[in-house]
């Protein structure tokens, strides 16, 4: 049971070695698996390459860098997750968040709507206090989105930024129309508008 234990968190910390956000958990679950195994040579591996990060990250995400290109043709989803990767070594070890914006315009052009990328380069540009720039590329990511349901959550995003943020509820309004333009219907935006007309007491285009 102690060896099923142990190959479970070794599993899972080597799960969290290819996050960089998640090396601070992946330090605690190889340390919980040496404690009980000290000598664990697998373990120790891991702690090692672990550690060589804040010297390495910049070679590491050339490396990922120069993968995902090879990859983005035959497998874009595998190659959007590299560069995702890749700017989170930026923000975690390089402190460059503007540099980290390379990699995740490629992860978003390899994987539209990649949830990792659009929730990094989403913090990256509030840190700024940069909404309506955000809301502005959120909106042009859209309006190229292949996919509907893509395009949907990208302006839904674009409005809750024009809304809530930038306080500007004409250019949120604007876009939740976007969103019924591309699903009818849709609730959150029906919803959203039927609020906005009412606060500006338009009650006839509340009703509709």
């Amino acid at each position: 049971e102690v060896d099923e234990a142990v190959a479970d968190v070794l599993e899972h910390a080597q799960r969290l070695l290819r996050r960089p956000r998640f090396h601070e958990l992946c330090k605690q679950a190889i340390e919980a698996v040496l404690a009980r195994q000290i000598d664990h040579l697998e373990a120790r591996a891991v702690l090692a390459e672990l550690e060589s990060y804040p010297n390495t990250w910049s070679q590491q995400a050339a490396q990922w860098d120069e993968r995902a290109s090879e990859l983005l043709a035959t497998k874009p989803r595998e190659a959007a997750e590299l560069w995702f990767r890749a700017a989170e070594l930026y923000v975690v070890y390089g402190e460059q968040t503007e540099a980290a914006l390379v990699p995740i315009d490629k992860a978003l052009m390899a994987q539209q709507g990649h949830p990792g990328a659009l929730a990094l380069l989403e913090e990256i540009y509030a840190v700024s206090s940069l909404f309506a720039e955000l809301a502005m590329k959120l909106e042009m990511m859209a309006a190229y989105a292949r996919e509907p349901s893509v395009a949907v959550n990208l302006y839904l995003k674009a409005a809750l930024v024009q809304q809530q943020q930038a306080q500007k509820p004409e250019a949120a309004a604007r876009l939740y129309q976007r969103v019924l333009q591309v699903q009818p219907g849709q609730s959150d935006a029906s919803r959203a508008l039927v609020e906005y007309h009412r606060s500006r007491s338009e009650w006839d285009r509340a009703q509709q």
